[in-house]
């Protein structure tokens, strides 16, 4: 009798199996025969799955884990590779494909302060040329870029001597610079008030100029802060150090004195006497006269460090001219220590009055003539 055997191989294999056909009959007696079964293949396509489209903000790397199979070929032969539609948003050297077997990972990097979409499209592509292709869309998303402060260096400055303007730059991704907003603070404010400081410059040129205190020195940070009209932040720090010079000591004016002849001592009161710029030398303080002869070497009386004394003048008996009289104020500094004020004092004549010397009671002779000699007058 004819019969017939029907088989369905087991799906996506391939390859040879023996098949043996045992026929029995109801006595117990059975007779067998043997045959191959050959498969061949077809060439199924590897597989691909794991991938679906996202949103990343900008500026961020992304991590796509994804799997891969091949009936026919281990995960380890296949090839993989990576496309971006949109180069712009996302470069060929953007995409990178890593990991071993069955389990990938597919890493995008966008272009730096881009936005936008791009779709990805991954190949995986077995020995035998056979292909899978899988797509997504990554969707880009912005975020608000901090605006950039360019670097400012520390700074060191000579007291009561102004900087200059000191340039750095401002920028911003999103906004114009000229919307950006600039502020700055200040860590000593009695060294680096803020009223001293001034901010020039236009667009992404900018300067910032520096006026220490008078008469300080010290050290300081100054702040520059900069905002854009998203509420984004930016600040940069640096240090101003303020060298010390010696200020000049201090001292009054001192008019000019006139004089009669034989006035006798003169006092001179002397004021605002100082180390100068709040600084606290010993001062020493003396005193000239351009004419010895009329004025001689004046008097000075001063204790350091106070803000007054006095000058005493005494004009030569019967003498008249003018001297120039000048006073110094010595600090002990080694630059800028002395001070000096000068005032004319003028001695004007005046008529003595004639003089006689006493003569002794005299005698002579009747009819004789007497002789006073003129040594009496």
């Amino acid at each position: 009798a004819q019969r017939s055997l029907s088989m369905i191989p087991v799906t996506n294999r391939f390859g040879s199996a023996q098949i043996t056909l045992t026929v029995t009959d109801p006595g117990g007696l059975s007779a067998s025969t043997n045959f191959t079964v050959t498969v061949s293949s077809t060439g199924v396509p590897p597989t691909l799955s794991g991938l679906a489209s996202l949103t990343s903000a900008e500026d961020t790397l992304v991590t796509l884990p994804f799997t891969v199979g091949d009936f026919e070929t281990p995960a380890t032969g296949l090839m993989i590779t990576a496309t971006s539609s949109n180069l712009g948003l996302l470069a060929a050297s953007g995409l990178t494909i890593s990991g071993t077997g069955a389990s990938r990972t597919l890493t995008a990097l966008p272009r730096t302060n881009q936005t936008g979409v791009t779709l990805i499209t991954v190949t995986v592509f077995d020995p035998e040329g056979l292909s899978v292709t899988n797509s997504l869309l990554l969707t880009v998303t912005n975020v608000n870029d901090l605006p950039t402060l360019g670097d400012l260096p520390n700074r060191t400055l000579t007291e009561d001597v102004p900087s200059g303007p000191i340039p750095f730059s401002i920028g911003d991704i999103e906004s114009p610079e000229s919307t950006l907003i600039l502020a700055f603070q200040s860590s000593n404010p009695g060294l680096l008030p803020p009223g001293n400081i001034l901010i020039g410059g236009a667009d992404a040129n900018r300067t910032l100029a520096i006026t220490p205190a008078p008469d300080q020195s010290g050290t300081g940070i100054l702040t520059l802060l900069l905002s854009d009209p998203d509420g984004g932040t930016n600040s940069k720090s640096f240090m101003v150090t303020v060298n010390p010079v010696n200020d000049p000591p201090t001292l009054d004016s001192l008019a000019n004195l006139t004089l009669g002849e034989d006035a006798g001592p003169q006092i001179i009161p002397l004021a605002g006497i100082s180390a100068g710029g709040g600084e606290t030398q010993s001062l020493l303080v003396t005193a000239t006269s351009s004419n010895t002869a009329l004025i001689p070497a004046p008097l000075v009386s001063y204790t350091s460090p106070q803000a007054t004394g006095s000058l005493t003048l005494t004009p030569a008996p019967n003498a008249a001219g003018t001297s120039l009289i000048t006073v110094t104020v010595n600090d002990g500094g080694s630059s800028n220590n002395l001070v000096t004020r000068s005032f004319l004092v003028t001695v004007n004549a005046v008529n003595d009055p004639p003089s006689i010397t006493p003569i002794a009671a005299q005698q002579t002779a009747e009819d004789t003539a007497l002789k006073i000699g003129r040594a009496h007058v």
